[in-house]
């Protein structure tokens, strides 16, 4: 029986939203369970919130890192809740939930009812000038697709085999290039988008739609529906502040990484990089894979190498503050997006004064452009003025805008997007195996199961509950 008079001792290794959801969930169960305990919580920068951070300049509101979360996701709204700030939360403006694709130049409305993968609306796919005739016909010819024997397809494969080629150029690609800045080629449908291969199961997608079938209506769920993206009125980093202010039962070093780790009998042993040695019971590293991967090669060579394989891409946002008068072609939407085969410097911009309120002066707009993936390595190498000057010129073009901004801000993340690509979820399952063997570790992070911040919470949290099981063996 494990002696419940002695502290236990937790290391989290991250101070990301997964890492401060990781010492939270360490905090209250621990408290609840009335054992003695001390939590430290390692960051390598000076801040907490990882790639979160909200900035103010003038009177607009800019989001370095995300700037919304799914409400549909349950730990998002979940960790809100408790945390007593659901009256600070504030939704998309209804009047502008829609987002545009650019086609030869134009901008053309994403149809109704189409989020991800699949139309809901076929009257919608026969109007879209996303499309051409040959396209539409194609579309139709997804009700008589053979169901394909169960493989770990590409994302790409998938929409291409069942909706044709132009669905997954004009509307998947972008979409999804949007969501996880990577090739739908490369990506794994089991890993993003699994409910669509269990409805293909059934037979027809387009037949799943038109009947109105709650499968279909779970896989549409993936998508990205404004109506459910939620944010605070002072930014997303007021999730982050919120969560810091409670953890009052957390050590919290800051600008210091953990260096190496040792096993000694069952005490864990970190070497932080200021050469203060800690030692632990349990450690939660909620790290990207890479990182992860390089603090463990040492020790767990093989789950370091597996850690490898998950591919991380680099990226970045412009943004631009642009008086309204000076756009000739404003839209009443929240973004838009640039399929690869339209050959700009940017995969999506967001409007940010149409999607949220009060993030800038009612005479100005400010317009986020984000790239990621082959779009972001093409950048990568040049300076920051560069980069404001190649985006700009397409959005000028897109958008029809005369003058220049009032102001420009760059940032760049690098190695920020996990890939799910094909076989990953088997490279999920060999982590879980070597982790098995391996009690009281536990990763987390957005490398494992979804990279949006509900997800990045979820994460966080499970690997808090896997060390207390493991600690309190429970």
């Amino acid at each position: 029986m494990p002696d419940t008079h002695k502290p236990i001792r937790v290391v989290v290794v991250g101070g990301g939203i997964t890492g401060l959801a990781c010492a939270y969930r360490l905090q209250n169960r621990l408290s609840i369970l009335g054992r003695p305990f001390e939590i430290t919580l390692i960051e390598s920068s000076n801040r907490l919130g990882g790639i979160i951070e909200t900035i103010r300049r003038d009177q607009f509101l800019i989001e370095k890192g995300p700037d919304a979360f799914l409400s549909e996701k349950p730990r998002g709204m979940g960790l809100a809740n408790e945390l007593a700030i659901t009256n600070l939360l504030l939704q998309t403006q209804p009047e502008n939930r829609r987002s545009f694709i650019l086609k030869e130049n134009n901008l053309r409305p994403i149809p109704r009812g189409f989020h991800i993968l699949a139309p809901t609306d076929i009257l919608e796919m026969m109007t879209t000038r996303l499309l051409t005739l040959k396209g539409k016909a194609r579309l139709l010819k997804e009700f008589f697709v053979p169901i394909k024997p169960p493989t770990d397809e590409s994302l790409g494969s998938f929409v291409s085999r069942r909706f044709g080629p132009e669905v997954l150029q004009h509307l998947a690609q972008p979409i999804v290039n949007a969501i996880y800045g990577a090739d739908p080629g490369a990506l794994s449908m089991r890993a993003t988008f699994p409910h669509f291969l269990q409805l293909e199961e059934q037979g027809s997608l387009l037949l799943s739609a038109l009947k109105g079938s709650r499968e279909f209506s779970a896989a549409q769920a993936s998508g990205a529906r404004y109506s459910l993206m939620m944010s605070f009125k002072d930014g997303m980093q007021t999730l982050v502040d919120h969560m810091a202010n409670h953890l009052r039962s957390v050590t919290i070093q800051r600008g210091v990484s953990a260096a190496r780790l040792s096993v000694e009998g069952e005490r864990w042993k970190i070497k932080l990089s200021n050469a203060q040695e800690i030692e632990a019971d349990g450690i939660c590293v909620t790290l990207s894979a890479e990182s992860t991967a390089l603090l463990l090669q040492d020790l767990f060579p093989a789950l370091s190498n597996t850690l490898r394989e998950i591919p991380h891409a680099d990226s970045l946002s412009a943004y631009y503050a642009v008086k309204k008068s000076l756009i000739g072609n404003a839209i009443a939407g929240s973004g838009l997006l640039v399929p690869e085969v339209e050959r700009k410097s940017f995969t999506a911009c967001t409007l940010v004064h149409n999607k949220f309120s009060d993030r800038a002066p009612k005479e100005f707009a400010l317009l986020r452009a984000f790239a990621g993936g082959k779009a972001a390595n093409a950048l990568w190498s040049m300076s920051d003025d560069e980069i404001q000057r190649r985006i700009f010129a397409d959005l000028k073009a897109i958008l029809k805008i005369r003058g220049t901004p009032e102001f420009t801000e760059i940032f760049r993340y690098r190695k920020g997007l996990p890939h799910y690509t094909v076989g990953h979820l088997d490279r999920i399952e060999t982590i879980k195996k070597n982790l098995a063997a391996l009690p009281t570790l536990a990763l987390g992070g957005n490398w494992r199961q979804g990279v949006g911040i509900p997800d990045c919470i979820d994460s966080g949290e499970r690997a808090a509950d896997q060390v207390i099981m493991d600690l309190c063996q429970i």
